[in-house]
C-alpha cells in the first residue's frame, strides 16, 4: 500500500523535473508513495504500472520500462538487483522527504555489498551524472569512496558499490537535454535540426515547443534527423484531417512515434452490397419487420428504396438487441 509522502514547491521548478516528460515526473512521484521510508522501493513492472496509472490501459510493462529509465537520469533514483530482486532507490529521499517515525529497514539499498546495477535501466549508456556523484543535490547520499556505508555528508565519489566495477563514461547525447539548452530573451536556443522539424509539423498554435523537443531528443536517438524531417514532411502534405484542430500536437505526435505509420497505406474498404431487386425480403428483413414498418415485404417500398439503416434497425429489434 502506497505511503503519503511531501512535495516541495522547488519540485516544479527544479532543471531535473523540466528535463523529464509529463509522464515520467508524475511516475517519479508514485515512486516516492511506493518505496518504504527510507527511499528504497521493490522493481515491480506489473505493480507500479498499475499504482501510478491504474485507468490507463495503454500503459503496458515496457513504457513503465522506458519511464524507469528516464527517471533514473532525470532524477538519479538508483535501480539494483540483491539475490535476483529488483529494487531501487531515490538518492535524494533524505534532502526532501521528513520521516518522523521510520518503520524497521527491511529492504537492501543499493550500496550493499551484493548489490548489482539493473542492466535494464542503467545499461552501458545509463550512467547519468545524478550516478556519477557530480550534482551537488547528491553531495551527502552517496557512498563517500572509504566503504564506510551511505556517506557522512561530505561524500563525492561514485553511487557504485565500493567493489564494483566502474562502467565505461556515458556518451554525450548528440543533441542536449532541455534543462542544459541556453536560453536568449527567455527563450530557449534550440538546435537548427529540431528547428527545422519543428517549422514542417503542421501544427503549432497552443503547442508546447518545450515539450515537443523533449519527445524529438528522444525520437533522434532511434531514427535520424533528416529521416524523422522527411517523414514529417510527407505527414504534413497529408495529415489526413481537414483541420488542424483533429492534428496531434507535436509531442504527442513524436512520443506515439506516428512517423512510423507515415508511409503505410490503408486497405481499400469494400463498400456495403446492395440487393439488386431492392425488396425488404431481398435486404434479409423478415416479413414481421416490414410489416412493423409498414413495407409490402416482397416488394420494393414507394419511392424504390430501402433504408439500410432501416433494416439494421428492425433486425436488432427481432434479436433483442
Amino acid at each position: 500500500m502506497g505511503k503519503i509522502r511531501t512535495i516541495k514547491p522547488e519540485f516544479f521548478t527544479s532543471p531535473d523535473t523540466e528535463s523529464a516528460s509529463m509522464e515520467a515526473r508524475l511516475f517519479f512521484i508514485a515512486m516516492w508513495c511506493w518505496a518504504d521510508d527510507y527511499g528504497v522501493g521493490e522493481t515491480n513492472l506489473l505493480g507500479l504500472r498499475a499504482f501510478a496509472f491504474p485507468e490507463e490501459d495503454p500503459y503496458l510493462c515496457k513504457e513503465v520500462h522506458s519511464l524507469c529509465k528516464e527517471v533514473a537520469d532525470a532524477y538519479g533514483v538508483r535501480f539494483y538487483r540483491v539475490n535476483r530482486r529488483a529494487y531501487y532507490q531515490i538518492l535524494t529521499w533524505d534532502s526532501h522527504q521528513k520521516t518522523q517515525r521510520r518503520a524497521k529497514d527491511k529492504n537492501p539499498h543499493y550500496d550493499d555489498p551484493n548489490a548489482q546495477a539493473d542492466e535494464r535501466f542503467h545499461g552501458q549508456q545509463g550512467t547519468s551524472e545524478h550516478e556519477q556523484g557530480s550534482s551537488e543535490r547528491l553531495q551527502g547520499n552517496c557512498i563517500d569512496g572509504n566503504g564506510n556505508g551511505r556517506g557522512n555528508g561530505n561524500g563525492r565519489g561514485t553511487t557504485s558499490p565500493p567493489d564494483a566495477p566502474r562502467r565505461p563514461a556515458r556518451e554525450p547525447d548528440q543533441f542536449p537535454a532541455l534543462s542544459k539548452l541556453k536560453k536568449a530573451n527567455g527563450r530557449y536556443e534550440y538546435p537548427t535540426p529540431f528547428k527545422d522539424w519543428w517549422r514542417t509539423y503542421p501544427k503549432h498554435k497552443n503547442g508546447s515547443m518545450s515539450e515537443a523537443y523533449t519527445e524529438w531528443q528522444k525520437a533522434v536517438k532511434d531514427i535520424d534527423p533528416d529521416t524523422l524531417l522527411d517523414l514529417t514532411a510527407r505527414f504534413a502534405a497529408n495529415p489526413g484531417a481537414s483541420d488542424a484542430n483533429f492534428i496531434l500536437d507535436a509531442e504527442r505526435w513524436l512520443k506515439r512515434r506516428k512517423w512510423e505509420t507515415v508511409e503505410e497505406t490503408d486497405h481499400e474498404v469494400t463498400p456495403r452490397h446492395e440487393p439488386s431487386d431492392n425488396t425488404p425480403a431481398a435486404w434479409g428483413m423478415s416479413p414481421e419487420a416490414a410489416a412493423e414498418l409498414g413495407l409490402d415485404w416482397g416488394s420494393p417500398p414507394q419511392g424504390g428504396v430501402v433504408d439500410a439503416e432501416i433494416v439494421d434497425i428492425s433486425i436488432e429489434r427481432e434479436i433483442g438487441a
